[in-house]
């Protein structure tokens, strides 16, 4: 794990470039329980770290790599992950994602249990001002 600690604390990053496009929601289908979308994350750069209060969360990465980092910063736990790859991380859990590579890393979420965005009652730990 030293080395995975390492790599984190060595990359440069880029706080906030994740863009975001939603698929399935309320809005176009009669209570779906889930929302459903697509982001990327472009190279050297990292989500704001974060968490919802309402829903699970399931990730496939369609291309890329990078480090899921989760925990409080004082007690974060990184792993890394790579495309194919599926990520669970259930309500209440502290995480970002980073792309550490010089590519874009893209990605498809579902929130499960709720069928608006609006619902998840998700908490940004980072400024995004900052």
């Amino acid at each position: 794990d030293s080395a995975k600690s390492k790599k984190l604390k060595l990359s440069k990053v880029t706080k906030f470039e994740a863009i975001t496009g939603l698929g399935v929601t309320g809005e176009v289908a009669p209570a779906p329980g889930m929302v459903m979308g697509r982001f990327h994350i472009t190279p050297n750069s990292q989500t704001l770290r974060q968490y919802s209060v309402n829903a699970d969360l399931a990730l496939f990465v369609v291309e890329g790599s990078g480090i899921l980092i989760t925990g409080p910063q004082h007690l974060s736990e990184t792993d890394s992950f790579e495309d194919k790859d599926f990520i669970y991380i259930e309500r209440g859990e502290i995480f970002a994602l980073e792309n550490n590579s010089g590519e874009n890393c893209r990605i498809i979420f579902t929130y499960v249990g709720v069928d608006r965005p609006e619902e998840l009652e998700r908490t940004f730990i980072d400024d995004p001002t900052s």
